[in-house]
């Protein structure tokens, strides 16, 4: 009887006061990737006077499952890998982000991703992919929320 009770208080302080820092499959403005995207955004505003009207965003169902659509004059569209060839077709090219997970480094948290400048060659029916660099959005978790601290633009 007494390892029942144990189990039983066990299970409800685990349900009843678990802390769950994540906020990635949060379908709001307080998602991470959604937030390192458009504080991305205000970087290439502020400091190359340039609005981006739409981004392509590589689906990765992991990651950006719960992204908005839209941060004020941006939309977001989600490719998966296997439309991005038909999605070139009809299209020049595109820039395609490609997000990688939430990762801690010395006391500081951030969000990396590239945007890949993607063509297709029509006779050789061939995608290629051209790095331009990377960009890290930088955040420290405090009073149980992430405040972000810098965009790091590790351009070539």
């Amino acid at each position: 009887m007494k390892i029942i009770w144990i189990f039983i208080l066990t299970f409800f302080f685990t349900v009843t006061y678990s802390q769950d820092p994540n906020n990635t499959k949060r379908f709001n403005d307080r998602n991470i990737y959604y937030n390192a995207l458009t504080q991305y955004l205000a970087y290439i505003q502020k400091e190359r006077n340039k609005s981006i009207d739409t981004i392509y965003i590589e689906d990765d169902f992991r990651l950006t499952d719960s992204i908005l659509l839209y941060s004020k004059q941006t939309t977001f569209i989600k490719l998966k890998y296997e439309n991005i060839s038909k999605h070139l077709k009809s299209h020049k090219g595109l820039v395609l982000f490609r997000l990688f997970p939430l990762r801690y480094e010395n006391g500081e948290f951030s969000v990396s991703f590239v945007p890949f400048s993607v063509t297709y060659e029509r006779r050789k029916r061939i995608t290629n992919y051209a790095n331009p660099g990377s960009y890290r959005i930088v955040y420290k978790f405090e009073d149980n929320r992430f405040i972000f601290l810098r965009v790091e633009d590790y351009g070539i």
